[in-house]
């Protein structure tokens, strides 16, 4: 086992010193050229010289980090097709680091301690070894097993990433991802709708079959049960004390201004054109401990509707809605004070449904703006 071991790393090893793919035997071959001199020659006399550099050199600490530090550098930017997997190179990049952070302490407790910290990186990559191999396979092991004990802190790391948004054709009508969040808490939505959210009760409007549609204003096709559907979600400027239509209420003891908790934060931006529906998943967290009765009202109803529009959600619960902005024209009307609001109140642990007597009743409730702008 141990014979066999040691002739795949010899065979291993000579790749190195023949195959001209990589440099260092396009560099043994140059310098066979020059020298007449064979070029396994050449490779096995470098390094005898490097491993008794390494063991009584005055200077092996440096020469070993060099070492180390320069093969990654030039397979990485000046022969990238000699470059090993990202995953691969990570690993070594992350032992390399600790092997340095403990140069002091290893330097005096093993004499040879650069000779073996050049083996052990060479062993990372060297057939039939291959520790680093070993040691990515074990993260994704464990980060394997971490997603499945742990499915919703590996779903919510997973939503937190920021995409890069691409640029929609206007053939493409089909449901992506939701885009980035800017960084003054905004988010903006390409034509075309967004992927599928993780809840149930947040569903898109896109995903509504023909036999749940109604016909809105306009002529627009709109599911039933939505906005749209109900006059308890418009927002009135006569029952307002701001000109848009937006007022808030006073605040009791009980509630906290983060119980409530909206990514994007204040604003949604939707990218045009705008002659096909656009949807936009955010997310909803109840930050509070105990249950929360919310509906989104709005004054773009005829623009922007929210689905699921109301609902409960339970202590810390999170859930994603769907924002679609429905067909229009731009420019024949003033959007500068489209928005529409999650109105919301806390509510007794028993409440499992929705109604709107709950924010009628409630001793105080608040609400949470969203400003929708909109980029032709």
């Amino acid at each position: 086992m141990e014979q066999d071991a040691a002739a795949l790393a010899t065979a291993h090893a000579l790749e190195f010193v023949h195959d001209t793919k990589w440099m260092s035997a396009r560099l043994l071959r140059y310098l066979q050229r020059e020298t007449k001199i064979q070029a396994e020659q050449i490779a096995t006399g470098a390094a005898i010289c490097v491993a008794a550099y390494l063991c009584v050199g005055p200077n092996a600490r440096f020469i070993c980090n060099a070492l180390l530090t320069a093969v990654p550098i030039l397979t990485t930017f000046v022969f990238p097709a000699e470059r090993p997997e990202s995953k691969k190179l990570f690993v070594y990049w992350a032992v390399f680091g600790c092997t340095t952070t403990l140069d002091d302490t290893l330097d005096k407790a093993l004499p040879l301690e650069h000779k073996i910290q050049t083996i052990l990186h060479i062993l990372l990559f060297l057939r039939p070894f291959e520790f680093g191999k070993h040691l990515v396979e074990a993260i994704e092991k464990q980060s394997e097993a971490f997603r499945v004990d742990n499915p919703a802190e590996h779903d919510e790391a997973k939503s937190g990433a920021t995409a890069v948004p691409k640029k929609r054709s206007r053939e493409n009508d089909q449901s992506r991802a939701s885009p980035p969040k800017g960084t003054d808490g905004s988010a903006s939505a390409d034509g075309g709708g967004s992927g599928a959210p993780d809840d149930a009760g947040g569903r898109a409007l896109a995903t509504q079959s023909r036999t749940d549609m109604t016909t809105g204003q306009g002529g627009i096709t709109i599911p039933r049960g939505t906005m749209l559907d109900s006059g308890n979600h418009q927002l009135h400027s006569s029952a307002s004390n701001s000109d848009d239509g937006i007022y808030t209420q006073g605040v009791g003891p009980e509630n906290n201004l983060n119980d409530f908790i909206t990514l994007p934060t204040n604003n949604l931006v939707f990218n045009g054109p705008f002659d096909s529906g656009i949807t936009y998943h955010m997310k909803i967290h109840n930050n509070s401990h105990h249950p929360i009765a919310y509906a989104v009202k709005g004054n773009c109803l005829n623009r922007v509707t929210v689905y699921p529009p109301m609902g409960v959600l339970t202590a810390g619960q999170k859930i994603l809605v769907g924002v679609k902005c429905l067909p229009f024209e731009y420019g024949n009307q003033d959007l500068s004070k489209d928005r529409f609001v999650f109105e919301y109140c806390i509510v007794p642990e028993e409440t499992k449904k929705f109604n709107f007597k709950l924010l009628d009743d409630a001793a105080s409730r608040r609400r949470k703006n969203i400003h929708v702008q909109y980029n032709p």
